[in-house]
């Protein structure tokens, strides 16, 4: 292996070794800011209890919509801004 091929794969860990700080400091900063909040935390709870829906996963839902549903009018509303309805394209008269 050449020197110029050691010095790139030098400089790519030590990206990888920032990016890996960066999120766990990220991660750490979310855990602060939901502890610090119970509505948080009991939100995070209750999300969890649907199946498939883990800790991180109801934290990304969260981070998503909110906790307030004021904004959507019905469930059909919230499925539909979440891309979770299915689609109904025609074209030409086609479905």
């Amino acid at each position: 292996m050449i020197e110029s091929q050691k010095y790139r794969m030098r400089l790519v860990r030590a990206h990888m070794d920032y990016i890996t700080a960066e999120i766990k400091d990220t991660d750490q900063e979310i855990e602060f800011l939901i502890s610090s909040d119970s509505v948080y935390e009991n939100a995070i709870q209750f999300l969890s209890t649907i199946p498939g829906v883990k800790r991180d996963s109801a934290i990304t839902i969260i981070s998503e919509i909110g906790i307030y549903m004021t904004q959507f009018s019905s469930s059909k509303s919230l499925c539909c801004w979440a891309g979770l309805t299915p689609g109904n394209n025609e074209s030409a008269g086609k479905k």
